[in-house]
């Protein structure tokens, strides 16, 4: 699932409620793949995170380039490697996708 955002329409999303893929579209935001792939706490945790993310590339959003983050839900495990605990959002990669 890939969610376009434009960075004016972010606080848009934290709105939705119940099934994500129903509460589209968002004028502006685009979803591909299985919309329901993520429930509706998820998207708003992504969004959350979202103000990190634009505070970290401030600069290059203002100059309108795309951004990419890459990220999943982790557990920490025993050494048995049985879930320990909540599951947690890891990024793994943000970077700025202009080609300048």
């Amino acid at each position: 699932m890939t969610i376009i955002a434009p960075s004016d329409k972010i606080s848009h999303i934290s709105d939705i409620s119940g099934n994500a893929a129903g509460d589209w579209p968002i004028d502006g935001v685009q979803i591909t793949g299985d919309g329901s792939f993520l429930s509706p706490e998820e998207i708003k945790e992504l969004v959350r995170n979202g103000a990190v993310i634009r505070g970290r590339f401030r600069d290059e959003i203002s100059e309108g380039s795309s951004l990419l983050a890459e990220w999943s839900y982790a557990y920490s495990t025993d050494v048995s490697r049985r879930p320990i605990g909540p599951r947690y959002l890891v990024f793994y990669e943000l970077r700025d996708l202009s080609l300048h």
